[in-house]
């Protein structure tokens, strides 16, 4: 059984399933019946959730060797995009995910029946329980659940080097990518990484077609001089101002776990608030919105604090195999980080989340930058603590938003929906 999004075998499942958490079947039909989600042609079906940067996707499909598993996989290494999906033949099934599990995707083998699903709640309705389709993965199954050939879905050239100024450069690349597919919205923060990408979208006309924010956790001042800037160039947009602490926070989270399957969320602010921004960017008909977090690599030395470090600091090596070939424990992803739960409020509106620090082109020129780049110490103000030294990666963020006189202040938010 192959169960994603609205092309399952059991459709009455899914229909029952959704309309028990509250969800209708009509917002989810609606989007999962964009004929870009599901690409069907007489051999094969490929469906899968997210944004593939492919200038002909079916060509692309079409191209792939279903009849040479090694080829296959072959060929699903290094996509450009932040997806899961799952590629469907005769005999076997395919399955896979980005570098750091962006989007969705559990399964399920009893005895001899595959179940493969973009909603792991819905595996859960079948069996009880799901099973983790790990970050950086391409897995081939006979369509009775045998495994075919594991491997990864990303090849590191740990020899390549970039410059700060070539990453500046894949930065403003990068924002122009991400911000042409159909229409796109802007989760704006009083933040470094969102206000770094509203100050390249403003200052090369990048489109935006609605910005939402939750001021209850941010720095007021500086989100009305972001406003100011914005129509001080003549690109005032639709705005929200969302709130995150609401009575009804429960019922919107249950939806979000029971969708992924999962029943541990502790952030219930940020994924309410999450979902009021994707409620109001897809009433500006948004398809795609623009998230400053999930950088989360990036920082992780801030992470290792006294206490796990028994006060020394932690910088990241020359050599970054030590990193990414053996992972340490808060660098490491799994299936749950707060950022993949993120990307669920948002399908639930039809709206694909893309976070700017997950894009393929910025993680690996970032693997590639030089250990003094990655290592420099920022003074940041917490809100409501005292000033730190942190390794917040902050300094490229702060020298791009200098460049176009762009308002910023040198904090670090405590919570919210964006950063």
């Amino acid at each position: 059984m192959f169960v994603w999004q609205n092309t399952p075998l059991n459709f009455a499942l899914v229909d029952a399933h959704f309309s028990d958490i509250g969800i209708k079947l009509t917002q989810y039909k609606d989007y999962f019946a964009l004929p870009h989600r599901c690409i069907e042609l007489a051999d094969r079906c490929f469906l899968y959730t997210g944004i593939l940067h492919c200038n002909d996707l079916e060509q692309w499909i079409a191209s792939l060797d279903i009849n040479n598993i090694d080829a296959l996989h072959n060929q699903l290494q290094n996509i450009d995009g932040q997806y899961s999906y799952c590629l469907i033949t005769t005999d076997t099934v395919t399955i896979g995910r980005d570098f750091y599990a962006s989007k969705p995707i559990g399964y399920m083998i009893s005895e001899d029946t595959l179940c493969v699903s973009s909603s792991p709640g819905v595996v859960n309705k079948l069996y009880g329980c799901h099973m983790v389709t790990p970050n950086n993965s391409v897995w081939t199954f006979s369509t009775l659940g045998k495994v075919i050939k594991m491997s990864r879905a990303y090849t590191i050239d740990y020899n390549r080097q970039c410059s700060e100024s070539e990453y500046i450069e894949v930065i403003h690349s990068v924002v122009e990518k991400l911000t042409k597919y159909d229409v796109c919205g802007l989760a704006l923060s009083s933040g470094n990484d969102s206000g770094m990408l509203d100050s390249i979208c403003i200052n090369h006309n990048h489109d935006i077609a609605a910005i939402a924010t939750t001021p209850g956790k941010e720095h007021t001042d500086t989100l009305k001089h972001r406003f100011d800037y914005r129509a001080q160039h003549n690109q005032k947009v639709p705005t929200s101002f969302v709130t995150s602490t609401p009575k009804n926070v429960n019922q919107i989270v249950h939806a979000i776990e029971q969708y992924l399957g999962y029943s541990n969320i502790t952030q219930k602010d940020y994924m309410y608030a999450s979902h009021q921004i994707a409620n109001f960017f897809a009433k500006q008909n948004c398809k795609t919105v623009l998230l400053g977090n999930g950088k989360i690599y990036m920082t992780s030395p801030c992470l290792y604090d006294k206490n796990q470090t028994g006060g020394a600091k932690f910088y990241f090596p020359d050599d970054m195999r030590l990193i990414l070939e053996t992972p340490m424990p808060l660098l490491h992803t799994n299936n749950y980080t707060v950022y993949s739960i993120d990307c669920v409020p948002y399908l639930l509106f039809g709206i694909d989340s893309m976070h700017f620090f997950y894009d393929w082109e910025i993680v690996k020129s970032w693997m590639r930058l030089p250990a003094s780049v990655k290592n420099v110490l920022n003074s940041l103000h917490w809100q409501g603590a005292d000033a730190i030294d942190a390794h917040d990666f902050i300094h490229i963020q702060q020298k791009i938003m200098d460049s176009y006189e762009y308002p910023y202040q040198n904090i670090s938010k405590i919570g919210g929906p964006c950063v």
